[in-house]
This record gives C-alpha cells, structure tokens and sequence, in this order.
C-alpha cells in the first residue's frame, strides 16, 4: 500500500513536472501590437462583430419617447386598488396599443422589483395583485 502511495506521488510530481517544463514563458510586449501587421484582420474582426452592417453614425436613438413611468405607476396602482386585476383589463393610457402595453409591461417589472406587485402568468395575460406593505 505504502509504495502504490509512493508510485502515485512520484507519477503526480513527474506529470507537475512535465507540465511546468512545457509552459510557454512571459511574451513581453515592448511595443504596442500593430493590427495591420496581419493581413485582412481588422476586415475579419469587423465582419465578426457586424461593423459592417451599420455605422456608428446611422444608428439613430429616440431621446425622448415620451414615456412616463410615474405615470403608468399611478395608472396601474388606481386601477389595482387593493385588489388584482388582469394586465389586459387595464385601460391604456397612449393611442398606440403596442407601444402602451410594452410601457405597462415595463412599468411592471420595475414594479415587481420593488416589490410593489406580484405577477402571475395566465396563458397569454398577467394576472397583477397588489402588495400591501
């Protein structure tokens, strides 16, 4: 038993060995790396990432969308009271169905964060109870 232990620690510290000997040393940089120096490496980079596709310069960001949270806030806690509600059954605020119902849904989450709701999903619709605290 005392030499299957022996043979074991001698084979551990020769593959220790082995594996130290066949480390690659330090590679210090003495300059910074020139990426033209590789041909066609920045163009496989960028197509990598997508660069190609949209430049910096044409994304376009809305600043201002309009939309309120405190606002949604208040709108969903009125129509909760102290009770629950269906996310469908509760009256939009903006024009636009899609886009008030992302700010709802949005709005909730935060709220659930907060622990001010607690969110349970039925099929296709929430059903939201109000935590009282």
């Amino acid at each position: 038993m005392k030499a299957s232990r022996a043979k074991k620690k001698k084979k551990k510290e020769e593959i220790v060995k082995f594996l130290n000997d066949t480390k690659s040393g330090e590679l210090p940089l003495l300059q910074e790396p020139c990426l033209e120096s590789v041909p066609g490496l920045i163009q496989d980079l960028d197509c990598f990432i997508g660069a190609d596709e949209v430049a910096v310069d044409d994304l376009v960001f809305a600043v201002d969308s309009g939309f309120e949270m405190d606002d949604y806030r208040s709108h969903i806690l009125s129509a909760l009271g102290c009770g629950s509600r269906m996310f469908s059954s509760i009256n939009r605020i903006l024009s636009d169905p899609r886009e008030d119902r992302i700010w709802r849904f949005v709005t909730l989450v935060f709220m659930r964060h907060e622990r001010e709701v607690e969110l349970t999903q039925y099929d296709n619709d929430l059903l939201i109870e109000s935590i009282e605290g």
